[in-house]
């Protein structure tokens, strides 16, 4: 049997070898820091894909071709390919459903704190040689804010935790998902959501449901006065022209993400003194590769793996 990892990274390699992952696996591994290519994929039964990667229907028909039989994703999100085409071809698609919740929610508040209390500012203060404390430097507290959290899984309640029990924050959320009674108050739409929030914190797939859901319509409903934005989910939950549009008039005071269009991680738009953007790292602890691999091995060794799309 042969598998492909493509992605593969420093970290992951440092991790796989410090905790001998991989050595007692009755399988031949070829390991590849590129995104996804069809040409090395010739023999493979498994391939292994991390989120950069994208397969169109015509690759899925040809991994087939090639005797593919599993497609193993190293993360929770599956928008890099068709899964409901892939299943019809007999292709299995295993995800890493769960993996150090708590490291993304750390990361929200990463985001968070570098926004309100603005750092961004003071960086560049001191980068250019200036002193003193002026209104530009000036924060806001987070306790007794009401923070929004768009979904309501195993990161969300994390987030949740954090922002009620270390900030003393008030916690809404909107998930249709979701029926069961929470400590938190649960509201009936996503502009409920957006009118009653200091701060909202994205936590959905990226899915037909869900792309764009944050937009234009969504954003009038702001009534903060420092309303701020965090999205460490996928970025094209956001429609980002519209974003832009409201950070330019003022209505979302602060934005910090984790993730950007495919197309364009970075934008200059966002090279701001009240904005934020990373290259999707609010995972990267070592608990959480570790997790992400553990599961990932568990998926070679166990056909019948549970965390099947």
């Amino acid at each position: 049997m042969k598998a492909i990892f493509f992605e593969w990274q420093d970290y992951e390699e440092y991790v796989a070898k410090k905790y001998n992952l991989f050595n007692n696996v009755d399988i031949d591994i070829q390991f590849y820091s590129q995104k996804f290519d069809i040409n090395l994929c010739k023999g493979a039964d498994i391939i292994s894909i991390f989120v950069d990667s994208r397969l169109s229907e015509q690759d899925l028909d040809k991994l087939l071709l090639n005797g593919c039989n599993r497609i193993l994703l190293r993360c929770a999100g599956f928008n890099m390919l068709n899964v409901e085409y892939a299943k019809k071809l007999g292709i299995k698609i295993c995800r890493v459903a769960s993996y150090s919740p708590e490291s993304i929610a750390e990361y929200v508040f990463a985001l968070l704190l570098n926004l309100c209390r603005r750092m961004n500012h003071e960086r560049t203060k001191h980068q250019n040689f200036q002193n003193g404390r002026t209104i530009k430097s000036m924060g806001f507290v987070l306790k007794n804010k009401t923070l929004g959290l768009y979904g309501y899984g195993n990161i969300a309640k994390e987030v949740a935790k954090i922002g009620r029990d270390g900030f003393g924050m008030k916690i809404v959320f909107f998930d249709p998902y979701i029926k069961s009674p929470s400590v938190d108050m649960q509201v009936e739409s996503l502009p409920e959501l957006f009118s009653l929030s200091d701060v909202v914190s994205i936590h959905v797939p990226l899915n037909q449901e869900t792309r764009y859901t944050v937009n234009a319509k969504i954003l009038e409903n702001i009534k903060a006065d420092n309303f701020t934005l965090i999205n460490t989910a996928r970025g094209e939950i956001i429609q980002s022209e519209d974003l832009i549009e409201f950070l330019n008039n003022g209505r979302v005071k602060y934005f910090g993400t984790d993730v950007w269009r495919d197309d364009d991680k970075f934008d200059g738009r966002l090279l701001t003194e009240n904005t934020f953007q990373a290259d999707h790292v609010a995972f990267l602890t070592e608990k959480a590769v570790l997790s992400i691999l553990n599961q990932t091995k568990e998926s070679i060794e166990n056909p019948k793996i549970e965390n099947v799309l």
